[in-house]
């Protein structure tokens, strides 16, 4: 069905008006018109199909249609001929699969008769959102002397969500932390009450601890032909008891909280959380697990970048529409606490609103899966190839187990 786009400037009767005067446009329509037949003029056209403007810079924009972009046509997908493999192509990928598996062996792959060799295609639609999420604490951290302090009287702190960091890899998981702008202060350590030294914990602050000789006795213990005798310990002379080593016998240590400088610096730290959150749909025909599609390649049919995504709406599978809006539609809701900076949407074609994203982009994948029916001593079973690499999927194969594992 087509669509009659009417333009203000454009007259709508189907006539041409000549501009208030004008007295040279009846010629000029007459020149037009005798171009219009000219065979050659077409001629010097080149068709350009499936072309979108991506630059909109210098459009002017009117209200209420800031967000309307250039129109772009459904076409049919082109599956790739990738799934479209020989009987030949199709043993040699059993044979690896079956090299890859020491227990397997090769016998019934290469003696299986093939009855049945069926080609296809799964879609795989996959939609990131990459979410950004920022928590605030409280920090305290040594202070060292003539460490720079950046505290209120530099200027005012930024809220959590004005203090500026960007992610340092798109659509991958990772973390920062870093302290508020101007809310270091300096503190005198709770601790060590700013002494910068407290009592060890070894010896109780007393400096001295239990003789490990002696285990405190103050004697060590001898046998001999004649029996068993004791003599003063060696170690620590007869007390029981020598000097702690943790201290030095001076009963304290080093703070551990302020490193021995009696002072804390204590700040608010910012923590910063970029989550790739990711949701997937696969349409696959075959009884081969749905999740083998994500971990091989494909075909990409389309790939696109966006200032923002919607749902599909116009692609000529329905499930893909469905399953699409699904998708974005829990996308919006699914990850509370944290804030969308950036939505990969694999699949195709139009336009995507979402509040909080700065850029988004879009793909399809096709990955060929086929489905290789055989024979083997009068039994028959199904095995499947899957990816640009070939995978196979064989969860019936014959021999998986070789002389080695029937001995074991």
């Amino acid at each position: 069905m087509s669509t009659n786009v009417v333009h203000p400037t454009q007259p709508q009767s189907g006539e041409d008006v000549a501009p208030s005067g004008d007295s040279n446009f009846a010629a000029e329509k007459q020149g037009a018109a005798d171009e219009a037949v000219q065979p050659d003029a077409a001629d010097d056209k080149e068709e350009v199909d499936d072309y979108v403007p991506s630059d909109m810079s210098g459009l002017q924009t009117y209200e209420g249609y800031a967000d309307v972009g250039f129109e772009v046509a459904t076409s049919a997908i082109e599956f790739t001929t990738a799934a479209n493999i020989s009987e030949e192509e199709a043993r040699e990928a059993l044979l690896q699969f079956v090299a890859e598996n020491c227990c397997y062996g090769d016998k019934a792959a290469k003696q299986m008769q093939f009855d049945r060799i069926d080609p296809s295609n799964a879609l795989h639609y996959r939609l990131e959102t990459f979410c950004e999420k920022r928590t605030t604490c409280r920090v305290e951290v040594p202070h060292y002397p003539h460490q720079r302090v950046d505290g209120p009287h530099n200027g005012t702190r930024p809220l959590p969500w004005n203090v500026p960091v960007s992610p340092e890899r798109e659509f991958a998981d990772h973390e920062y932390k870093l302290p508020v702008p101007h809310t270091a202060e300096v503190r005198r350590c709770g601790v060590c009450a700013g002494r910068g030294r407290v009592r060890c914990g070894r010896c109780n602050g007393c400096g001295r601890v239990t003789c490990p000789t002696c285990s405190g006795s103050g004697r060590e213990r001898h046998n001999s032909e004649e029996g068993i005798y004791y003599t003063t310990c060696t170690h620590c002379g007869g007390p029981g008891r020598v000097c702690c080593g943790r201290c030095d016998g001076s009963g304290r240590v080093t703070c551990g909280h302020c490193d021995g400088t009696g002072e804390m610096t204590s700040f608010i730290q910012l923590t910063v959380r970029f989550t790739n959150n990711v949701m997937d749909y696969i349409m696959e025909d075959t009884p081969m697990p749905d999740e083998l599609v994500k971990t091989v390649s494909g075909t990409e049919l389309f790939a696109r970048t966006l200032p923002q995504v919607k749902p599909i709406s116009n692609f000529p599978v329905q499930q893909i529409n469905e399953n699409s809006a699904r998708l974005v539609e829990e996308s919006r809701t699914a990850f509370p606490g944290q804030r969308q900076l950036k939505q990969v949407y694999i699949y195709i074609y139009h336009h995507y609103w979402q509040t909080l994203v700065r850029t988004q982009r879009h793909n399809l994948r096709a990955v060929p899966v086929t489905s290789v029916a055989y024979t083997f001593k009068e039994e028959s079973s199904t095995f499947y190839v899957y990816g640009m690499e070939r995978k196979v999927y064989s969860p019936d194969y014959p021999h998986r187990c070789c002389w080695g594992c029937n001995i074991l």
